[in-house]
């Protein structure tokens, strides 16, 4: 699967589209997600985090695509510019660490419950998600079946009850779920600070 992406600038506005699937010759097979902001307007905190994600996803692409072309048979040409791949991967990384500098201090000054800022959210659902696949990974173990071909195997007992071990899980994972909801639903409301 292949990502582009595309920037238009209009008058007023700023139209952005992702498109999935594209070839050279056949684009009806494009699928196209736009949407617009106003010119001068801050990012929505949901808006950087994309943006980061996929600066994430195509610096590695990029680094391979680098890789690929910094060394060529003798006589032959690369089939992409080095230089421009660099320049490329370093924009990239600037990128990168803008988004995340900005993401990290609004994550840090956005207000999320009674005395909680988002940072403090993100913090509890890491954990709440650490917990879950703990208890989680408890159950799973004592279920796992031990085959045994002789007698003299040894044999192998549950020492805690699967049924009351997976309900922490349970209650966990619906925190997790309930937590998350909260922290998309702002992140969604929650403009970026410069």
């Amino acid at each position: 699967m292949r990502y582009v992406y595309f920037q238009r600038s209009f008058k007023k506005w700023r139209a952005c589209c992702y498109m999935v699937n594209v070839s050279v010759r056949n684009k009806a097979n494009a699928y196209c997600f736009i949407y617009f902001t106003k010119k001068g307007k801050t990012m929505k905190l949901a808006e950087a985090l994309l943006e980061r994600a996929d600066a994430q996803k195509r610096y590695p692409q990029t680094l391979e695509r680098v890789k690929r072309v910094v060394k060529v048979q003798s006589g032959d040409a690369p089939a992409e510019s080095p230089e421009t791949l660099m320049r490329e991967l370093e924009g990239l990384a600037n990128r990168i660490t803008e988004m995340v500098r900005r993401i990290n201090r609004t994550n840090c000054i956005t207000a999320f419950y009674a005395n909680q800022t988002l940072a403090d959210a993100l913090a509890l659902r890491d954990i709440l998600l650490q917990k879950r696949n703990a208890f989680a990974g408890f159950a799973e173990a004592v279920t796992t079946t031990q085959d045994r071909y002789s007698r003299s195997e040894i044999k192998f007992e549950a020492v805690i009850n699967v049924a009351e071990t997976q309900k922490p899980a349970d209650a966990f994972a619906k925190q997790y779920r309930e937590c998350d909801l909260k922290v998309q639903a702002r992140n969604w409301t929650t403009e970026l600070v410069a």
